[in-house]
């Protein structure tokens, strides 16, 4: 397996990727502390690891500084958004910067072995704690800012963005750090899982992103004093994997049914393999800078 810390100038934009080597039966890949709020995989294998708290990155001064990367979504092959804001932790509890959130685009395309292309997009000055992120269409991102408890959605070619749902309780945060975290959207559907409201949600949108009626609740997770959903995966059979704060992951059926998964500690995101050698493989990372590897779905 191989580690290095990819580089982006002139911005000196960091974060990991790791190679993914054959371990069949390994759980634990790598762990190098830090905290990661959300993972994702390229065709190739490579493991991006945004890295939300300040001591994994690269300081840099510019127009848009910031601490700490948060959600990914790959929104065209091999071009990816990012999340960038300010996430510090005075004695374990996080402190947010408010009006820090933005988002960059990560170009891999055409690369090869040279770094990719970082650009940024926009901040949003209204923004509070920005966690998952989805693709919408080939140009668009959906933004959970968990912060506020509501759903942005950003033109990647032009930076306008709007605000598609707020006020809602299903997105609030209900007193807590962050409301609304994982989005996934899957026509006709925007799927999301509120980490202080206890839930995992579905809500029809219009081709334009528009919400029509109102909001399902797919699955209650059974224990409100230590279930909170994290960022999750959606797998092929219509099930979902969701990670809890508390530790483990948590498999929610089609009929939103959940059922204990996996052991693991402390989780906040997972996602699934892209290569025919790891296809269903399910991939987890959690706030201590840990990356399991946990084969096979199927089996």
């Amino acid at each position: 397996m191989r580690f290095s810390s990819l580089q982006v100038p002139p911005m000196m934009l960091v974060f990991l990727i790791a190679t993914v080597s054959a371990i069949p039966n390994a759980t634990l890949m790598y762990d190098n502390g830090g905290w990661i709020e959300c993972i994702r995989l390229r065709w190739t294998g490579d493991i991006l690891l945004p890295y939300t708290n300040a001591t994994l990155l690269l300081n840099f001064t510019g127009t848009h500084p910031f601490t700490g990367f948060t959600g990914i979504a790959e929104i065209q092959p091999d071009f990816f958004a990012l999340f960038s804001g300010n996430f510090l932790t005075n004695g374990g509890l996080p402190v947010l910067g408010v009006g820090s959130w933005g988002v960059w685009t990560i170009d891999f395309r055409g690369r090869g072995a040279l770094p990719p292309v970082a650009t940024f997009i926009q901040q949003v000055p209204a923004s509070v704690f920005f966690l998952g992120a989805s693709r919408f269409d080939d140009h668009t991102v959906l933004i959970a800012d968990g912060g506020q408890g509501l759903l942005y959605r950003m033109n990647l070619q032009t930076g306008a963005y709007t605000i598609v749902v707020q006020g809602d309780p299903s997105m609030d945060r209900h007193g807590g750090l962050a409301g609304i975290h994982g989005v996934h959207f899957q026509a006709p559907y925007v799927y999301y899982s509120n980490t202080f409201g206890i839930g995992f949600w579905k809500w029809l949108v219009s081709p334009s992103g528009v919400p029509i009626d109102l909001p399902v609740e797919i699955s209650t997770m059974a224990n409100a004093s230590k279930d909170r959903p994290e960022e999750f995966v959606m797998w092929i059979d219509g099930s979902t994997y969701m990670p809890i704060q508390a530790g483990g992951i948590q498999k929610i059926a089609a009929n939103g049914t959940a059922s204990a998964f996996l052991n693991v500690q402390e989780p906040t995101t997972c996602t699934v393999g892209r290569t025919l050698a790891d296809w269903d493989v399910l991939y987890i990372a959690n706030k201590y800078g840990k990356v399991y590897r946990e084969p096979h779905l199927l089996l």
